[in-house]
C-alpha cells in the first residue's frame, strides 16, 4: 500500500511550536481529541480499515537527517530548544493512541488519547489522511484544468489587490500533490505577497517562511488546568514564558473574542505582535480589535491582524480593503487554495475534548464566535459560559 503522508514534517507549524511548549512545560498532562465532520459526510464501507493501514504506515516515519538539520539551522527557528529537538529526532507515531470506527450508515468516529506531548502531532496528518483517502475511495479526482485556472485567477486577484497571504491548507486538502502545486505556483506568481505556508515540509522543500503560532487546544487545556476564568491569562503567560516574545500572534476565539479581550490587557498587548481571527464576522472582529488597541493607547498600525476563517480570494480582498489603512493585515487561506478542484471539500476538524489533570478527566470546550460551531459536551459548554458570563 502506498503511504499518503511521507514526512513527520508534513504538518502545520503550530503543532511544532505548541509541541515544544507542551513538552517543556506540561509533560505530565494526558488529553483526548475527537473528530467532528461538520458537514455530516458519510464515508464508504471499509474506510476505517484503509485509514488504519495508513496510520500504521505513519508509525514508520521518523525525522530524517536532512529534516533535523533544517530545523536546527533555520534562523527563523531559533526558539527551538535542544531537548525538544532531541525529542523530535526520535519521535514516532503510536497507532495505539488512535481509535477509528464507522457507525450507522457511514458516520466516521475518531478518538485520540494519550500524553499531550505525543498526541498533539496526530491532528493535522490524520485530517489530511481522512480527506485524501476519502477522495481516493470515492473516486473523486481533481479536475486539474479547473484547479489550475482557478489558482491562476486567485494569484492575479491577490497580486492586483496587494493582498499578503499564506497557505493554511494542509488539513482539508484534496491531496498532497495538489497542495504542493499550490505552494510552488503561489511562490512563483506572488513572490512579494505570498508570505509562506503553515506546512513545515513544504516550507523546507521550497525555502519558504513557515507560518504559525498556537491553536485552540492551547487555551482549552489551560481551561482544565486553571479553570475557565484564568485559562486565557495562564495560556498567554505560558506562551510568553516559552518563547520570550517570539511567535507573537495570539488566537482570540477559544472562549469568544469578547472574553479574550477582557484578559488582553496592556501588558499582553505590548508583548504580542497581533492576533488571528478564526470565527465570527471578520469585519466586526477587525473593528473590535482596532478599537481595543486604541482604548489602550496602542497605535493599531503597529499591530497585525491575521484572518483565517474559511477565506477565498474575494473575501480576503474585501477585508484587506477595509483595514489596510488602519493596521497591518494578512490572510491564511486554506481549503479554497488546496481543495478547489471541482469536488465538495470536507468540513472536518479534530478538537481537544478532555484533559487529565492529576487523576481527573475534565471536559474542555471551544466557544466559537460563530453560533453553532462550539465544541464540547452541552454540560461543559453551559458551565464554562456561565463562569465566563457569556450568554
Amino acid at each position: 500500500m502506498k503511504r499518503i503522508i511521507n514526512s513527520v514534517l508534513d504538518t502545520d507549524f503550530y503543532k511544532i511550536t505548541m509541541g515544544q511548549a507542551v513538552a517543556m512545560q506540561y509533560g505530565d498532562i494526558d488529553v483526548e481529541y475527537e473528530f467532528t465532520d461538520r458537514g455530516g459526510r458519510r464515508f464508504p464501507k471499509g474506510f476505517t480499515e484503509e485509514l488504519g493501514k495508513q496510520i500504521q504506515l505513519l508509525a514508520g516515519l521518523r525525522l530524517t537527517d536532512k529534516e533535523y538539520e533544517w530545523l536546527k539551522q533555520n534562523p527563523m527557528l531559533g526558539f527551538m530548544k535542544r531537548p525538544y529537538m532531541d525529542f523530535l529526532r526520535g519521535f514516532q507515531f503510536d497507532p495505539d493512541e488512535v481509535a477509528a470506527t464507522l457507525v450507522g450508515d457511514g458516520e466516521l468516529k475518531i478518538k485520540i488519547r494519550g500524553p499531550w506531548y505525543r498526541t498533539i502531532y496526530w491532528e493535522v496528518p490524520l485530517l489530511a489522511l481522512v480527506s485524501e483517502l476519502y477522495y481516493k475511495m470515492t473516486n473523486q479526482k481533481a479536475d486539474e484544468h479547473l484547479f489550475r485556472a482557478h489558482l491562476s485567477e486567485k494569484a492575479t486577484m491577490l497580486s492586483n489587490a496587494m493582498c499578503s497571504f499564506a497557505d493554511f491548507g494542509t488539513r482539508r486538502r484534496h491531496s498532497f500533490a495538489i497542495h504542493e502545486e499550490v505552494v510552488k505556483k503561489m511562490a512563483l506568481r506572488c513572490p512579494r505577497l505570498f508570505m509562506g505556508t503553515s506546512n513545515v515540509y513544504l516550507a523546507m522543500k521550497y525555502g519558504l517562511r513557515v507560518i504559525g503560532t498556537h491553536a485552540h487546544e492551547w487555551f482549552s487545556a489551560h481551561q482544565a488546568m486553571f479553570g475557565p476564568i484564568m485559562a486565557t491569562r495562564m495560556a498567554l503567560k505560558a506562551w510568553l514564558r516559552e518563547f520570550n516574545g517570539r511567535l507573537g500572534t495570539a488566537l482570540t476565539d477559544t472562549f469568544t473574542t469578547d472574553a479574550f479581550l477582557r484578559d488582553f490587557d496592556p501588558v499582553f498587548v505590548r508583548q504580542f505582535d497581533g492576533v488571528r481571527q478564526d470565527s465570527g464576522d471578520p469585519i466586526s472582529f477587525g473593528w473590535q480589535m482596532i478599537n481595543h488597541y486604541k482604548s489602550l493607547g496602542i497605535d493599531p498600525k503597529s499591530k497585525l491582524l491575521i484572518f483565517s476563517d474559511g477565506l477565498d480570494a474575494d473575501r480576503a480582498i474585501e477585508i484587506n480593503e477595509t483595514f489596510k489603512e488602519h493596521c497591518k493585515v494578512s490572510f491564511g487561506i486554506g481549503t479554497n487554495l488546496t481543495n478547489d478542484v471541482g469536488v465538495s471539500p470536507l468540513n472536518i476538524v479534530i478538537k481537544m475534548s478532555k484533559c487529565k489533570v492529576g487523576d481527573r478527566w475534565i471536559d474542555v470546550v471551544k466557544l466559537s464566535d460563530t453560533p453553532g460551531k462550539h465544541h464540547g459536551t452541552p454540560e461543559a459548554i453551559k458551565l464554562v459560559k456561565a463562569q465566563l458570563g457569556i450568554n
